[in-house]
Protein backbone atom coordinates (compact mmCIF):
# COMPACT_ATOMS: atom_id res chain seq x y z
CA UNK A 1 0.00 0.00 0.00
CA UNK A 2 2.91 2.41 0.68
CA UNK A 3 4.38 1.39 -2.55
CA UNK A 4 1.02 2.40 -4.41
CA UNK A 5 0.99 6.05 -2.43
CA UNK A 6 4.65 6.60 -3.72
CA UNK A 7 4.03 6.16 -7.28
CA UNK A 8 0.79 8.10 -7.02
CA UNK A 9 3.17 10.89 -5.89
CA UNK A 10 5.61 10.58 -8.21
CA UNK A 11 3.06 10.26 -10.83
CA UNK A 12 1.10 13.78 -9.05
CA UNK A 13 4.59 15.30 -9.18
CA UNK A 14 5.50 14.52 -12.76
CA UNK A 15 1.83 15.91 -14.28
CA UNK A 16 2.70 19.17 -12.24
CA UNK A 17 5.72 19.53 -13.82
CA UNK A 18 4.49 18.99 -17.32
CA UNK A 19 1.38 21.46 -16.23
CA UNK A 20 3.84 24.15 -15.23
CA UNK A 21 5.89 22.99 -18.70
CA UNK A 22 2.61 23.56 -20.70
CA UNK A 23 1.31 27.34 -19.18
CA UNK A 24 4.84 28.31 -19.68
CA UNK A 25 4.39 27.38 -23.62
CA UNK A 26 1.15 28.90 -23.87
CA UNK A 27 2.31 32.09 -22.55
CA UNK A 28 5.59 32.21 -24.79
CA UNK A 29 5.01 34.10 -28.25
CA UNK A 30 4.99 31.97 -31.66
CA UNK A 31 8.11 31.64 -33.24
CA UNK A 32 7.59 32.41 -36.68
CA UNK A 33 10.78 32.39 -39.00
CA UNK A 34 10.69 34.77 -42.25
CA UNK A 35 13.96 33.50 -44.24
CA UNK A 36 15.58 36.43 -45.60
CA UNK A 37 13.99 36.92 -49.22
CA UNK A 38 15.41 36.10 -52.09
CA UNK A 39 14.66 35.98 -55.56
CA UNK A 40 17.92 33.82 -56.04
CA UNK A 41 15.82 30.39 -55.18
CA UNK A 42 12.81 31.37 -56.77
CA UNK A 43 14.33 32.26 -60.03
CA UNK A 44 16.23 28.82 -60.05
CA UNK A 45 12.79 26.80 -58.92
CA UNK A 46 11.45 28.49 -62.44
CA UNK A 47 14.23 28.67 -64.17
CA UNK A 48 14.37 31.94 -65.11
CA UNK A 49 16.62 34.71 -64.83
CA UNK A 50 15.77 37.18 -62.20
CA UNK A 51 15.48 39.73 -64.49
CA UNK A 52 12.47 38.20 -66.09
CA UNK A 53 11.00 36.99 -62.57
CA UNK A 54 11.22 41.56 -61.96
CA UNK A 55 9.27 42.18 -64.49
CA UNK A 56 6.74 39.46 -63.76
CA UNK A 57 6.61 40.52 -60.25
CA UNK A 58 6.40 44.08 -58.68
CA UNK A 59 8.67 42.91 -55.11
CA UNK A 60 8.05 45.46 -51.79
CA UNK A 61 11.32 43.39 -49.46
CA UNK A 62 10.21 46.26 -46.73
CA UNK A 63 6.30 44.41 -46.17
CA UNK A 64 7.43 41.14 -47.69
CA UNK A 65 5.12 41.55 -50.17
CA UNK A 66 4.42 41.35 -53.89
CA UNK A 67 2.24 41.15 -56.46
CA UNK A 68 2.02 39.52 -60.19
CA UNK A 69 1.05 41.86 -62.69
CA UNK A 70 0.31 40.56 -66.29
CA UNK A 71 -2.04 37.99 -65.30
CA UNK A 72 -3.00 35.64 -67.69
CA UNK A 73 -6.60 33.55 -68.43
CA UNK A 74 -9.49 33.64 -70.71
CA UNK A 75 -11.69 35.20 -67.68
CA UNK A 76 -11.79 36.76 -64.46
CA UNK A 77 -11.94 33.35 -62.99
CA UNK A 78 -8.99 31.70 -64.43
CA UNK A 79 -7.13 35.04 -64.26
CA UNK A 80 -7.66 34.92 -60.20
CA UNK A 81 -6.60 31.17 -59.76
CA UNK A 82 -3.37 32.27 -62.00
CA UNK A 83 -2.80 35.07 -59.51
CA UNK A 84 -3.41 33.19 -56.46
CA UNK A 85 -1.63 30.22 -57.79
CA UNK A 86 1.83 32.42 -59.17
CA UNK A 87 1.27 34.49 -55.57
CA UNK A 88 1.33 31.26 -53.56
CA UNK A 89 4.50 30.33 -55.40
CA UNK A 90 6.32 33.23 -55.04
CA UNK A 91 5.52 33.69 -50.99
CA UNK A 92 6.95 30.08 -50.76
CA UNK A 93 10.49 30.55 -52.83
CA UNK A 94 10.95 34.49 -52.12
CA UNK A 95 9.87 34.83 -48.29
CA UNK A 96 9.70 31.35 -46.99
CA UNK A 97 5.95 31.87 -46.28
CA UNK A 98 4.17 28.69 -46.95
CA UNK A 99 0.75 29.72 -46.17
CA UNK A 100 -0.47 33.09 -46.91
CA UNK A 101 -3.47 34.48 -45.36
CA UNK A 102 -6.84 35.11 -47.74
CA UNK A 103 -6.78 38.76 -47.23
CA UNK A 104 -3.08 39.38 -48.29
CA UNK A 105 -4.17 37.31 -51.63
CA UNK A 106 -7.54 39.39 -51.70
CA UNK A 107 -5.55 42.01 -52.11
CA UNK A 108 -3.08 40.66 -54.54
CA UNK A 109 -6.20 40.15 -56.79
CA UNK A 110 -7.89 43.44 -56.09
CA UNK A 111 -4.23 44.67 -57.48
CA UNK A 112 -5.01 43.33 -60.29
CA UNK A 113 -8.14 44.38 -61.46
CA UNK A 114 -10.01 41.65 -60.64
CA UNK A 115 -12.95 41.23 -58.34
CA UNK A 116 -12.90 40.85 -54.75
CA UNK A 117 -14.25 37.64 -53.96
CA UNK A 118 -11.75 35.44 -54.80
CA UNK A 119 -13.08 32.35 -53.03
CA UNK A 120 -15.38 31.05 -55.33
CA UNK A 121 -13.60 31.36 -57.84
CA UNK A 122 -10.53 29.00 -56.54
CA UNK A 123 -12.75 26.32 -55.16
CA UNK A 124 -12.94 24.32 -58.31
CA UNK A 125 -8.63 23.96 -57.40
CA UNK A 126 -8.91 23.10 -53.63
CA UNK A 127 -7.71 20.86 -52.85
CA UNK A 128 -6.19 19.28 -55.99
CA UNK A 129 -3.60 22.46 -56.34
CA UNK A 130 -4.07 24.64 -53.09
CA UNK A 131 -4.94 23.71 -49.71
CA UNK A 132 -7.51 25.90 -47.10
CA UNK A 133 -6.92 25.71 -43.67
CA UNK A 134 -9.36 27.59 -41.79
CA UNK A 135 -13.15 27.95 -41.70
CA UNK A 136 -14.35 30.38 -44.79
CA UNK A 137 -14.73 33.85 -44.23
CA UNK A 138 -12.64 33.64 -40.97
CA UNK A 139 -9.87 36.22 -40.97
CA UNK A 140 -7.49 33.60 -39.94
CA UNK A 141 -8.04 31.53 -43.28
CA UNK A 142 -4.91 31.18 -45.34
CA UNK A 143 -3.86 28.90 -48.31
CA UNK A 144 -0.98 26.79 -48.95
CA UNK A 145 -0.04 25.14 -52.32
CA UNK A 146 -0.03 21.55 -53.28
CA UNK A 147 2.83 19.70 -55.32
CA UNK A 148 1.12 19.74 -58.25
CA UNK A 149 -0.53 23.38 -57.66
CA UNK A 150 3.82 24.14 -57.67
CA UNK A 151 3.84 22.63 -60.58
CA UNK A 152 1.31 23.90 -62.36
CA UNK A 153 2.45 27.69 -60.86
CA UNK A 154 5.64 27.21 -62.60
CA UNK A 155 4.37 26.80 -65.68
CA UNK A 156 1.87 29.70 -64.90
CA UNK A 157 5.42 32.08 -64.32
CA UNK A 158 6.77 30.71 -67.50
CA UNK A 159 4.23 31.73 -69.88
CA UNK A 160 4.00 35.43 -68.09
CA UNK A 161 7.45 35.35 -68.73
CA UNK A 162 6.69 35.19 -72.61
CA UNK A 163 4.39 37.96 -72.69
Amino acid sequence: MEELKRRIEKIEEKIREHEERISKLEKSPPLEIIAEPSLEKFSKFVQLPEEIVKKIFDFDFSELKLTPIKPIGANAKEKTQNIVLVALLAYKYVFGKTEILAAELRRIVVENGLPANFSPRINEIIPSLIRRKGALKSPKTSYKLTAVGEMKAKEIVKKMAEL
